[in-house]
């Protein structure tokens, strides 16, 4: 048996590390994920949500070793329908687990998801950078793995050479990614809410393709019980969704901080400047910065700009609410608002400014509009099932057949909101800057409702 050292973890109990596998945990890109909160701004929600990308890194390495160890016994049990997987393999997998995140920024979801500023952090270049570069190179080098945990560490490596499961035991869709940060975003936001380890029981490796698959078949009949549990889980992804990934004084304040991390773009600050930054040299790096020749004014009044964005978002004086426009209601104008509010910077800040300057706000900046993208889609619910008679599909493919497993994907569908945010104010100045932001909107987007009522 392997040597290994025990870590003891508030949500999984005993994580046992392999020896082999310490040397990753202690180089300084593993070690700087230590400064990097895994909900980002979440805390000024909830004030336990302070845990780690490094915990959570190391959850989902225990929880990949789980998923080899029932992966192992389904083909011990049916090996004609389901492959094992080799020692070799297992070892891949758990460095994958290990280092899925290692190429996250601070805040990486509001700066590269809210805003686009940056490239996401899963782009093939940055993770084949990370594996090759740097003390983690080094290490993955001697071990001779840096080419196929670079292969794998996203959530499409391998599909073409059947090993996608050596991607899919992480980063698919009821992977080791996800069946950790849901177990412990809850707990640390004190959630009510969790899967059983029941569906782990279920999770097999397709022979031919090399695909993860949830198996919902017994003695040749579609199990109910186990469809229960996929639908649980991704009742589950909905509910922290709705209650903490898109909690609107999340979005607030990671827009906030957006906003400081955007004015810095504007004056040249570039992804690879950040790369090596934590949650709290993330912010001193944009203190004391330089803002010479910048088109927004002078280095001292840039500089003082944000500075108080950044003030403000360590005391959290959030930014409120002025306009918000659901799905409902705006799915014809949808592809045309993010076109405007996400994928065009210029067309953005032009509204912004004109909010702005009709509010009299000395900020040229001070108003926010915050757009998601159109494809806030439950990924979770393709997660490939074998059904009786049927093949492996899409989950997807079947909400005809199943109308709660339609519900929840529509529902989450209809998360989608635009926010335009005033930089604060009671009701009143709310009411007002929602009137005036629905007059600016209605120009470009006839009949579009404010549907926020302070």
């Amino acid at each position: 048996m392997a040597l290994t050292k025990t870590v003891r973890d508030p949500v999984h109990g005993d994580i046992r590390v392999h020896e082999s596998d310490l040397k990753l945990l202690d180089t300084p890109e593993m070690q700087r994920m230590r400064g990097i909160k895994q909900l980002g701004t979440a805390y000024h929600v909830y004030p336990s949500a302070q845990h780690t990308r490094f915990e959570h890194m190391l959850g989902a390495y225990h929880v990949a070793g789980n998923l080899i160890e029932r992966i192992r016994e389904n083909h011990q049990r049916d090996p004609k329908s389901c492959r094992g997987i080799s020692p070799k393999e297992a070892s891949i997998i758990r460095v994958v687990a290990l280092l899925h995140d290692v190429t996250h920024i601070p805040h990486g979801h509001a700066i590269e998801d809210q805003d686009g500023l940056f490239p996401r952090h899963d782009k093939k270049s940055l993770l084949k950078k990370a594996v090759t570069e740097g003390e983690l190179g080094r290490v993955l080098k001697r071990r001779r793995l840096a080419q196929v945990v670079g292969d794998h560490l996203s959530d499409t490596g391998g599909k073409n050479k059947g090993t996608a499961f050596l991607s899919q035991v992480v980063n698919g869709h009821v992977g080791a990614d996800i069946l950790d940060y849901l177990k412990r975003d809850a707990y640390f936001t004190g959630l009510r809410i969790g899967y059983d380890d029941r569906l782990f029981d279920y999770i097999k490796v397709d022979p031919k393709s090399g695909q993860v698959y949830v198996d919902l078949v017994k003695h040749d009949m579609d199990r109910e019980d186990i469809l229960t549990e996929v639908l649980n889980l991704l009742h589950c992804r909905y509910v922290s969704s709705e209650r903490i990934y898109y909690h609107h004084a999340k979005v607030a304040s990671g827009a906030l901080l957006s906003r400081a991390v955007e004015i810095a773009v504007m004056g040249g600050l570039r992804r690879k400047d950040v790369e090596g930054t934590t949650d709290a040299s993330l912010l001193t790096l944009l203190r004391d910065r330089p803002y010479d020749d910048h088109s927004l004014g002078s280095a001292k009044e840039v500089s003082a700009m944000v500075g108080d964005l950044l003030d403000r978002f360590e005391t959290r004086r959030l930014p409120k609410r002025c306009f918000v426009a659901t799905r409902l209601g705006n799915e014809k104008r949808q592809d045309a608002l993010v076109q405007t509010f996400l994928n065009d910077a210029t067309a953005r800040r032009s509204v912004e400014v004109e909010i702005a300057k009709k509010l009299g706000l000395k900020n040229p900046l001070g108003v926010i509009v915050y757009c998601p993208n159109k494809n806030m889609q439950l990924k979770e619910a393709a997660v490939p099932v074998r059904r009786a008679g049927k093949g492996i599909k899409p989950l997807t493919k079947y909400q005809e057949d199943f109308p709660i497993l339609r519900q929840v994907v529509e529902a989450y569908r209809d998360l989608w909101k635009l926010y335009v945010f005033i930089p604060e104010g009671g009701a009143e100045d709310q009411i007002r800057a929602g009137r005036v932001a629905e007059r600016i909107l209605r120009q470009r987007f006839p009949g579009i409702k404010n549907q926020y009522r302070p």
